[in-house]
């Protein structure tokens, strides 16, 4: 209502032409009816065109249904955008919302461009004319000007991690610095630019040694290991979304780099798409991956990973040593010191050469002997998953645990590691 009524003011002068937007996401009931009244009365009475809309039943796609909901609102504000023919979508975030969202994206373990927060303009039509004004100024904003507003009780609900970080975090971070979301919004801007800067450095980089071919893509790994690891490992991020639209995890970003001093190999990324490393070039393309004897397989450090190469998935979940039962062990659940497993952990299949220290030998072995001893007939030997921690074998699928990531008596916390069925066709 702030950022509206400003809007208003400036109208005349700069000649803005306004249209009011407001979604009722179905999640809040008649309080979500009463919020999209309150924006049709007030748009009406101000002399405003409006359009509210409403979703029934918001469908979470992906991640949590606030997410889903921003996707949703997004959406709607483009399609009313389009419709209307506006230059600009202006929305209301603040600085305090700026802070928030570094925080929020610090924790997930993000890079420059999550921890640069919400930019006051994206690449579109989103503008955010509000983004270096404070909480506070907005609201002494509207009680200067009597400007009308609702709440929305949902922001003091504490089942959100955006909601606990404005209640309880930035409290306690004011206690250390009274500036903390000034400082937090300061540094926002600085890591801004430095990543507008290194995104420069990247295109420069991807114009000498990025090149597509029909239906893959290649880098050239020559040109690649030359630079810097922070300069690479955005230059892989950024070939591989452009050949594929999709996203790189940091997990499936690192286990790329490292690719790149193995042998020659295939790494899976998403779907059907696949690194393969030839000595001389990394190249993308889709693959119909029926064997596993030269794929290899990032796993999300919680959740599950699909490894079609192999029929399964594998489910790995982090748990303090007294949370664990670990009588259910088995050929297809193991329990693994979480110490000991580094990650990005990885599963491929047996290659020439492989050793490991099987639970209760006292030493180690060539895999190829365990097979043997284990009566494993030759043909089955490449479709046996193995999970990797570095170059060191953790578990065989389905047969043995290594001795050094063993649960012992002073571990801590525990690394379940669950073999799964494969998902059905289309799931």
């Amino acid at each position: 209502m702030v950022l509206l009524h400003l809007l208003l003011r400036l109208q005349k002068l700069w000649q803005l032409r306004l249209h009011v937007a407001h979604l009722d996401h179905g999640l809040r009931g008649e309080e979500g009816n009463r919020d999209a009244e309150f924006v049709r009365a007030w748009a009406e009475r101000w002399g405003l065109p409006v359009t509210v809309g409403k979703i029934e039943g918001l469908r979470r796609e992906k991640g949590s249904l606030q997410e889903a909901a921003r996707r949703a609102r997004y959406r709607f504000l483009e399609g009313v955008a389009q419709a209307v023919r506006a230059e600009r979508i202006a929305l209301g975030h603040t600085q305090d919302d700026l802070a928030e969202t570094v925080l929020i994206n610090l924790l997930r373990g993000s890079g420059l461009r999550g921890l640069a927060g919400i930019p006051p303009a994206r690449q579109g039509c989103i503008i955010r004319p509000l983004i270096e004004v404070s909480r506070k100024e907005v609201s002494i904003y509207a009680d200067a000007y009597q400007i009308p507003f609702v709440r929305d009780s949902s922001n003091a609900q504490e089942d959100y991690l955006r909601n606990r970080i404005r209640l309880k975090l930035l409290p306690i971070l004011a206690e250390y610095n009274p500036k903390a979301v000034e400082a937090l919004a300061r540094a926002a801007l600085i890591l801004r630019e430095e990543d507008m800067y290194l995104s420069s450095l990247v295109e420069e980089a991807l114009a000498s040694l990025f090149v597509r071919r029909g239906e893959e893509a290649a880098l050239s790994a020559v040109k690649l290991k030359t630079l810097p690891s922070a300069l690479r490992r955005r230059v892989l991020r950024e070939a591989f979304n452009r050949f594929s639209g999709y996203s790189l995890s940091w997990e499936r970003t690192t286990a790329l780099e490292r690719l790149l001093d193995a042998p020659p190999g295939r790494l899976h990324l998403v779907g059907q798409i696949a690194a393969s490393w030839e000595g001389k070039e990394l190249i993308f393309a889709s693959h119909r991956m029926e064997k596993g004897n030269d794929v290899v397989y990032p796993l999300s450090p919680e959740g599950e990973t699909d490894l079609p190469a192999f029929g399964l998935r594998l489910r790995l979940t982090g748990l303090p040593k007294g949370a664990c039962d670990l009588r259910v062990a088995g050929p297809f659940c193991a329990f693994l010191d979480a110490g000991e497993a580094q990650h990005p952990l990885v599963v491929r299949a047996w290659r020439p050469g492989d050793r490991f220290s099987p639970i209760g030998l006292g030493g180690s072995k060539k895999l190829q002997d365990f097979f043997v001893d284990a009566k494993v007939p030759r043909r089955r030997r490449s479709s046996i998953p193995l999970l990797l921690s570095g170059d060191r074998i953790a578990w065989v699928v389905g047969y043995r645990l290594d001795e050094r990531f063993k649960v012992r008596e002073g571990t801590t916390n525990v690394l379940k590691v669950e073999a799964l069925a494969a998902r059905p066709s289309g799931v």
